[in-house]
């Protein structure tokens, strides 16, 4: 059906239909293939953290179980709506697998292939680049010529505006490793999104590895009950796993922070953090009553166990956390 250029993935992502049932991202960045791939799922399918709606597949469990993907292409979604095949490939040519099963997948039924690095000509790449149902996307690193953009529109989006001087450092730290450039803009951005700016500061600490993490950022935005900011930045901060246990964690720490503050208290990690930081949190421990923080502590508590013990629901479990303290701040924290 169409190849989609690395720099030309924004456009394809905001295009309101496409008619494609096949996905496949490949190229020499790895993280960022990964990335894009975790932002296409959340728009086949209404619940990207849903196990019946998206099933993870790698290379080595196909290998073992080569009926498995066959399994899985005819199966019918248990609720109904759309399902997706996230096949992480690595280096292995899985075309004639998929092949087998790409002619009789059921309608809102997608196939999602991460890839290593590919050859033009190879066979996997031949497969997505000639069917008229599949998209082939490339993910090459970001010349530094192009950092300074992404870095504006991704400003844009956040509604932060960056100095000059915050964007030429931002650039000068990321020419060195551009594979990682659009996570750490996402980053950036998700932190300085409560205060609207950006300073050399900001960057400088994020570039000597004192900077707050997307994690910090989303429990940021759900204190400050920054419902469509919390929306739009879940998309990256909670993208699997280990990043809603994280989120979970930060917020259940948060909170137990805030209580302390709440009833008297001075404690020493309060002032290891950044200085906005610190005096958000002194804001947030201010906006919620002692007894409505003591309330919620320990579901909290019994979250972190939900994120660790169910992998598959602590995004949703983790978002859902995140989104009841966002909806009580926005209530002058009432309930």
């Amino acid at each position: 059906m169409a190849i989609v250029k690395s720099e030309r993935f924004e456009a394809f992502l905001r295009e309101p239909t496409r008619r494609a049932a096949m996905f496949l991202f490949h190229g020499t960045d790895s993280d960022l293939a990964s990335e894009r791939a975790r932002r296409l799922v959340p728009t086949l399918v209404s619940d990207a953290a849903d196990p019946f709606q998206v099933v993870r597949l790698t290379a080595d469990t196909l290998s073992k179980d080569p009926g498995r993907l066959a399994d899985e292409a005819s199966a019918i979604s248990m609720f109904g709506g759309a399902r997706v095949i996230w096949i992480e490939a690595g280096g292995r040519d899985l075309s004639g697998a998929l092949g087998a099963v790409a002619d009789t997948l059921p309608a809102e039924t997608y196939l999602v292939v991460e890839a290593d690095s590919l050859k033009k000509g190879s066979a996997l790449r031949v497969f997505f680049e000639t069917r008229p149902d599949a998209v082939a996307l490339e993910c090459y690193p970001a010349p530094p010529a192009s950092l300074g953009e992404m870095i504006d529109a991704e400003a844009r989006k956040a509604g932060v505006n960056v100095s000059k001087e915050a964007r030429a450092a931002f650039v000068d730290a990321l020419a060195g490793e551009p594979a990682t450039a659009r996570g750490e803009i996402a980053k950036l951005m998700l932190y300085a999104q409560s205060a609207g700016a950006l300073e050399v500061a900001d960057v400088a600490a994020l570039a000597a590895g004192a900077g707050v993490s997307a994690a910090d950022a989303l429990v940021d935005l759900a204190l400050a009950g920054d419902l469509k900011g919390l929306e739009r930045a879940a998309i990256h901060g909670l993208a699997d796993s280990g990043d809603a246990a994280l989120a979970a964690m930060r917020l259940a720490a948060r909170v137990a922070l805030m209580l302390e503050i709440r009833h008297g208290g001075e404690p020493p990690q309060l002032y290891r953090l950044p200085f906005p930081v610190r005096n958000a949190v002194l804001a947030q421990a201010n906006a919620f009553p002692p007894e409505v923080l003591a309330r919620r502590l320990p579901a909290l508590l019994n979250l972190l166990v939900t994120t660790r013990a169910s992998p598959g629901l602590a995004s949703a479990s983790a978002f859902r956390a995140l989104t009841a303290f966002a909806q009580a701040a926005r209530r002058g924290a009432e309930s």
